[in-house]
C-alpha cells in the first residue's frame, strides 16, 4: 500500500517533515530507500529525488501477528 500526498516544501524538508509526523503517529521507519541514490550507483541516469519509506506500528504488526502468524 502507498499513500502519495502532493508537496510544494524542498524535497529534503518533506522528507524531514515525514519522518517526523510518522514517529509522531507513533509508527517507525524501519529503512528509509533511497531509490535515487540507489538508481545513480548502479549506473541508470536517473536524475530525479525519490525516497520510500517503510513504516510500521508495532502496536498493529502485534496484534496481527497475534491473531495469525
Amino acid at each position: 500500500m502507498y499513500y502519495i500526498k502532493p508537496s510544494t516544501k524542498p524535497f529534503e524538508q518533506a522528507v524531514a517533515d515525514l519522518d517526523a509526523a510518522v514517529k509522531r503517529h507513533q509508527f517507525g521507519v524501519l529503512h528509509v530507500h533511497d531509490l535515487g541514490t540507489t538508481l545513480r550507483s548502479k549506473g541508470q541516469d536517473f536524475t530525479g529525488e525519490c525516497k520510500v519509506f517503510e513504516v510500521c506500528s508495532p502496536r498493529h504488526a502485534a496484534a496481527v501477528l497475534g491473531i495469525d502468524l
